[in-house]
């Protein structure tokens, strides 16, 4: 069992008011806890293996008393002793492990890692803003329940959480209504859609629908992240139009029947990103006009990712589909992402502004985070890397060389 002293410690730890000798104190049990329903017979080349394992144990042994649901444990590329003691105090109190993969062997800090929570910055929740075809707007949050208007023969219903689209179809009614629904920094919402798929809007994204379908397709506008579960009907394909911002010209566009996939079109990603979890899509770059060309397209199969850069497409065929659908799923997971990545993602749900100031260290992460967890908590997860420290000024995260 884990001595009460040490979860003392590492709850302490973890609030930022351990002193140095009780961390040194942390790190030295670590390096000596034994587990022996871990201990196998191995050679040395497994060492990695046994170690994983018995920090599972570990884990477990924290987490009982408090009833926390069981995570797991990831196997590093290399030994990481040192931050893995840290990290195993995150899990206990309800975090996900976060391992990093480091470019060089990190240093030891000096003092203490304190961080407090800011009361202003808080995790993102489910509310957006639905724009009506005659313009006014509503937000959709857990106070707005019920139908919320009635466009045709088309009623809108908000309830906990999730925007749902019913009617029906009358050869009477001839006028197509638009609908947009925004979802600012730090909140998601997701809804179901006139012919009955499914889409998840992730932080500052927007997507705009007719409230009922018509014509050979089923056409949206996206723009942000979206996660999709298409309705089957091959005799209307459902389309995702790219745009920089709804209302634009797009630059790109997914063409499906029915299937599962996320886009990730944020605009300061650098790229597009469409991957495939279930089904067949097309994805097309160019300008998507009636009177426009699309200068190429790639058919991508279940598990590949496509990525549109400067009108450019490529299929990339291992991508981690866990860490793309993670924020559907209510977690940050990061595979080999850098410090630049993890804080735009940060940035967006927690919404704050990020400055950089020096060279910060291009260290590699992996891992996961429930997105409940505080921006304290975010922060003394990456802070445990020994190469990047983060002040809060404000509603400023600033991030510099360790």
């Amino acid at each position: 069992m884990v001595p009460a002293n040490i979860q003392d410690i590492a709850r302490r730890f973890l609030n930022g008011t351990a002193t140095e000798e009780e961390i040194t104190q942390l790190h030295q049990w670590y390096d000596a806890w034994v587990d022996e329903e871990t201990l196998v017979q191995a050679d040395t080349s497994e060492v990695d293996i046994i170690e994983a394992r018995m920090l599972s144990r570990m884990l477990e042994q924290i987490r009982q008393p408090q009833a926390l649901p069981a995570e797991v444990v990831t196997l590093p590329k290399r030994r990481w002793w040192k931050v893995a003691v840290a990290a195993a105090v995150l899990l206990a109190l309800g975090l996900s492990l976060f391992l990093w993969q480091q470019q060089s062997r990190g240093h030891r800090g000096q003092g203490e890692l304190a961080v407090t929570d800011n009361a202003g910055i808080q995790p993102g929740i489910d509310k957006a803003l639905l724009i009506l075809a005659d313009g006014r707007q509503v937000v959709l949050d857990s106070t707005a329940t019920g139908i919320v208007s009635k466009q045709g023969n088309t009623t809108i219903i908000n309830l906990d959480g999730q925007l749902t689209y019913e009617g029906t179809a009358s050869q009477q009614e001839t006028t197509t209504y638009y609908n947009t629904i925004r979802t600012a920094r730090g909140n998601q919402y997701q809804l179901i859609l006139p012919d009955g798929s499914k889409a998840w809007l992730n932080a500052a994204s927007a997507l705009r629908f007719p409230t009922r379908f018509t014509g050979k397709e089923r056409i949206v506008e996206l723009t942000g992240e979206g996660y999709f579960e298409v309705a089957k009907d091959q005799n209307h394909p459902f389309k995702v139009l790219l745009p920089q911002e709804i209302g634009q010209e797009a630059t790109g566009a997914i063409e499906v029947l029915g299937t599962h996939f996320n886009i990730n079109a944020y605009a300061d990603e650098g790229a597009m990103k469409t991957t495939l979890l279930e089904g067949k899509v097309r994805m097309t770059s160019g300008a998507q006009s009636s009177d426009s060309k699309a200068q190429a397209s790639v058919i991508l199969q279940p598990g590949q990712q496509a990525r549109l850069i400067n009108n450019q497409l490529s299929i990339i065929n291992d991508p981690d589909i866990d860490a793309v659908v993670a924020w559907k799923n209510g977690n940050f997971q990061f595979t080999d992402a850098p410090i630049t990545a993890v804080m735009r993602q940060a940035a967006r749900w927690y919404d704050v502004e990020v400055e950089y100031q020096g060279n910060v260290q291009q260290e590699v992460f992996s891992g996961s985070i429930p997105r409940s967890a505080s921006i304290a908590q975010l922060i003394k997860i990456l802070e445990l890397t020994k190469t990047v420290k983060i002040n809060i000024e404000g509603r400023k995260l600033i991030a510099a060389p360790y």
